[in-house]
């Protein structure tokens, strides 16, 4: 009978001591998430206990954060790339804009008919590239919108 009470002694204090690690850990997991979250960190999940479930868990989450990071690197990445071509599409819209107004006020300022209609003839030249310039990238916009 004294075998069998120290037996169920010593298991109800391995038990104890499991479960206190299993709780030590989740709440030292449940701190590094929430400094991760705050503070945007690269910081992983660590773990300490040698028990199969909480290494995956540990695992898992890190793999999710991982995949997160990735993601929105590619998102960052992909808004600079955005940005940059709106830049570059700003440009190529502006010249030719600004090469219209000039030609305009040519046409306007000038006395002789043969200037007129050579003015007037670059104005319709300039405006059919950029007629083709926006129907470029509207056709690229349409290609690039799945639905």
């Amino acid at each position: 009978m004294l075998f069998w009470a120290i037996g169920a002694t010593i298991l109800a204090i391995s038990l104890l001591i499991a479960f206190i690690q299993y709780r030590k850990q989740i709440r030292k997991n449940c701190h590094q998430l929430e400094v991760m979250q705050k503070h945007s960190s690269n910081q992983r999940l660590t773990s300490e206990v040698p028990y199969k479930e909480v290494n995956e868990l540990v695992l898992r989450v890190n793999e999710i954060c991982n995949r997160y990071q990735e993601e929105s690197i590619l998102i960052e990445r992909n808004e600079n790339n955005l940005k940059e071509a709106i830049a570059n599409l700003s440009h190529d819209i502006r010249t030719p804009l600004t090469s219209l107004d000039g030609y305009v006020q040519l046409l306007v300022m000038s006395d002789s008919a043969e200037e007129k209609e050579h003015y007037l003839q670059i104005i319709q030249n300039r405006i059919s590239s950029l007629k083709e310039l926006l129907e470029e990238l509207f056709t690229y916009t349409k290609m690039q919108d799945q639905n």
